[in-house]
């Protein structure tokens, strides 16, 4: 059985030490969830979640490589 909805898993934590041991302060959580499901279309729920990324200066492609 999956985790619920909107835990972080983690990201608190590994926040906190990218900020105070390497000095990055942008740091954001990207997360698709379902990739676990037997007969999920990975490829889609990743692609959707693509969508959702801002990165100013950055380009975050969907096209297979």
């Amino acid at each position: 059985m999956g985790r619920p909805s909107g835990q972080h898993l983690g990201f608190d934590y590994i926040q906190a030490v990218v900020t105070q041991f390497f000095g990055i302060r942008d740091i954001r959580l990207v997360k698709a969830e379902g990739l676990d499901i037997e007969g999920a279309d990975v490829r889609a729920l990743l692609g959707r979640q693509n969508e959702t990324i801002s990165f100013p200066g950055h380009l975050i492609s969907n096209k297979a490589h």
